[in-house]
């Protein structure tokens, strides 16, 4: 963080879907592509980023263990024990909730064979 914040180091572009608060001005990858199938791209590419440290069940759970399961994920990030925790050990908590990560796996999964194609190329892959 020092390197950032010392002007050690000057970020170019974020890789990722949304902004780290630290970095209010550092645009995103997706913002600086010219064209929206470049842009579609870009939001292909670092769709990971949003996903992080997910946690994930199979298919076919029922949604009420899905529905409790995503409220004991809340209460946890919300703890303060926990939060104390997690700022001790200089760890963000930025929870993202299940609902947007369950969309964005499914947005992800049925991404065109067009747009793979393009980003295996991109990434060097084919």
């Amino acid at each position: 963080p020092d390197w950032i914040k010392n002007s050690f180091v000057k970020p170019l572009v974020q890789v990722s879907l949304e902004k780290e608060k630290s970095l209010p001005n550092v645009p995103l990858l997706a913002e600086v592509m010219k064209n929206e199938d470049d842009k579609a791209l870009a939001e292909f590419l670092t769709s990971g980023s949003k996903v992080g440290r997910a946690f994930g069940a199979p298919p076919g759970v029922p949604a009420e263990r899905v529905a409790a399961l995503r409220k004991a994920f809340d209460a946890t990030v919300r703890d303060p024990k926990y939060l104390a925790a997690a700022r001790k050990a200089k760890m963000p908590v930025e929870p993202t909730p299940g609902i947007e990560i369950q969309q964005l796996v499914e947005k992800v999964a049925a991404a065109p064979e067009s747009l793979i194609q393009r980003g295996q190329k991109a990434l060097g892959l084919q």
